[in-house]
């Protein structure tokens, strides 16, 4: 029974499940109405939302007819009963319908158990300059991208966490750390169990003690298929190419980053610190070190990483790997990986302390409460290694797999 319990914990932690359960296959119909007095006469307005028949969050995907009296409608025809999350737009991400505040609005949702009749209303939009403020309790400014997608993976959300002063210090660019789960890290408004990482708190607390030097977070939201993304053997090749192809780019465009491999970090927990490692360890030529909080290298009777690892294996990588675990619940069933990882790095040429770092926190459990805590020490090892490796992979072209760290 302690193992079953154990297990189920470990479960929830690694994966997410869907909000509703499919209950018939059958076509559904939805009409949806709009009052939006706010727009000129004849405005093209859209629906969109997290479905096929709602174009995938595609800003643009389903045009609304104009009736008179400030009104749009459209029919859509779902292939099956099924949860839905829409919202409406003027034909971007940037023109979302807005709340009170000129906040973008929370997405609709319902339920396609029958055909059914909506009726919404919208008396502002966004546009481009707006700032998306948090809603829970932040440190710091937020800026969102909603709906990021590369046509391979479902869209999802990324969050940015700014450092002070960085709107009047235009001429400064900053290092980036990418974090999975990016829902979790900042605002317990978001976060799957109410309670976030502090990431805000933490990295606000280190640069005001100089510990570290200002620099920009991004959240990278989970998706339904968790599980399965952050898994290298499953949708984790896509999901780092996401990553390192539609997300940082995007990122790199839009703020002032120093974008070489010194000044670029990954990290997560759980699966999302699995995923971390695959992903510096896939691309050092982006990232110049990992942190990965608890990761599930393997779990007896569900998956094993470790092969994956060993496939890719060669001569030590020019990247800096940071990983912990703790002792207690489901961390336990997760450390025998853990330190299989460890011993295996040493096998293939990395020397500790210099290479990697592992850290033992054997009273702690698999909670967002011990990443928390352990987070800024690992932030700290992290840049400092990230500083040392990163710039050798920078000037080395192509794939550095088999090439020695200076």
């Amino acid at each position: 029974m302690v193992f079953l319990g154990r297990l189920a914990a470990v479960c929830l932690a690694l994966c997410c499940a869907p909000a509703f359960a499919q209950t018939t296959t059958m076509p559904v119909s939805v009409d949806f109405t709009l009052h939006a007095p706010g727009l000129p006469r004849g405005a093209e307005v859209f629906l969109s939302g997290g479905a096929p028949a709602l174009g995938d969050w595609q800003p643009d995907a389903v045009r609304m007819t104009y009736q008179g009296r400030d009104t749009w409608t459209a029919v859509v025809i779902f292939s099956r009963a099924m949860p839905v999350e829409y919202r409406y737009t003027l034909g971007s991400d940037q023109r979302l319908a807005a709340d009170g505040r000129g906040q973008p609005q929370a997405n609709h949702r319902i339920l396609t158990r029958r055909n059914l009749a909506v009726r919404d209303e919208v008396l502002a939009w966004t546009d481009e300059d707006t700032v998306v403020e948090a809603r829970g309790q932040v440190t710091g400014e937020l800026r969102y991208h909603r709906h990021v997608r590369d046509g391979t993976l479902p869209a999802r959300d990324l969050v940015v966490w700014l450092p002070r002063f960085y709107e009047l210090q235009k001429k400064r660019d900053y290092p980036v750390l990418y974090l999975n789960d990016g829902q979790d890290l900042f605002d317990p408004a978001t976060a799957r169990d109410g309670r976030d990482w502090q990431v805000d708190e933490s990295l606000q607390r280190l640069i005001g003690d100089d510990a570290i030097e200002p620099m920009i977070v991004v959240g990278i939201y989970s998706g339904d298929d968790r599980l399965s993304e952050y898994s290298p053997m499953q949708q984790g090749e896509a999901y780092m190419d996401f990553l390192v192809n539609t997300v940082k780019p995007l990122i790199d465009r839009r703020y002032r980053t120093r974008p070489g491999p010194s000044s670029t970090l990954v990290g997560g927990a759980a699966m999302g610190g699995l995923i971390a490692f695959a992903t510096a360890w896939s691309h050092p030529e982006v990232f110049g070190a990992a942190i990965s909080l608890s990761p599930a290298f393997r779990l007896e009777g569900r998956f094993d990483a470790m092969p994956w690892f060993a496939d890719r294996a060669g001569e030590p990588l020019p990247v800096f790997f940071y990983f912990d675990v703790g002792g207690v619940g489901a961390d336990a069933m997760l450390r025998p990986g853990a330190e299989d990882m460890a011993a295996q790095l040493e096998a293939w040429g990395y020397r500790p302390e210099r290479n990697f770092v592992f850290v033992r926190d054997l009273d702690a459990d698999h909670d967002v409460g011990a990443w928390a805590e352990r987070f800024p020490h690992a932030l700290r090892r992290s840049l400092r290694g990230a500083s040392r490796f990163g710039d050798y992979a920078r000037h080395t072209t192509g794939a550095v797999q088999g090439t020695s760290a200076p």
